[in-house]
């Protein structure tokens, strides 16, 4: 199973146009889940990022979460006690995404994976 950022050296997005204008810290988050069937297994590699947003977007952020304490060791995602079972989905820890309606997508083997 190859994920999204499988070998990957630069990782492009667009904001949602929606997005207010001001200044954000936009945090960029890897969580390596091989050893995920045990607390504390998980590896989380975090970057951040100061960017200035412009334009007229009038979008109410939401939710917001604070860290530490999103997410702890066994949040869904996090900690997945049947990993070596093929995983047929995946749920990702933290909150739902923004803004509402936002669909996750993962990529296999190359291809891009939608949740049903």
């Amino acid at each position: 199973m190859k994920w999204a950022t499988y070998r990957a050296t630069t990782f492009n997005f667009v904001l949602p146009s929606s997005t207010p204008p001001g200044e954000y810290l936009l945090r960029a988050e890897g969580l390596a889940i091989h050893a995920a069937q045990k607390m504390g297994g998980a590896q989380f590699y975090v970057a951040c990022a100061q960017i200035r947003v412009t334009g007229n977007g009038k979008g109410v952020l939401g939710p917001s979460v604070v860290f530490p304490g999103a997410y702890t060791a066994n949040s869904t995602g996090v900690l997945i006690p049947k990993i070596w079972s093929r995983i047929e989905e995946y749920e990702s820890p933290g909150p739902r995404l923004w803004p509402e309606g936002t669909e996750e997508s993962h990529v296999l083997d190359g291809e891009v994976k939608k949740p049903d």
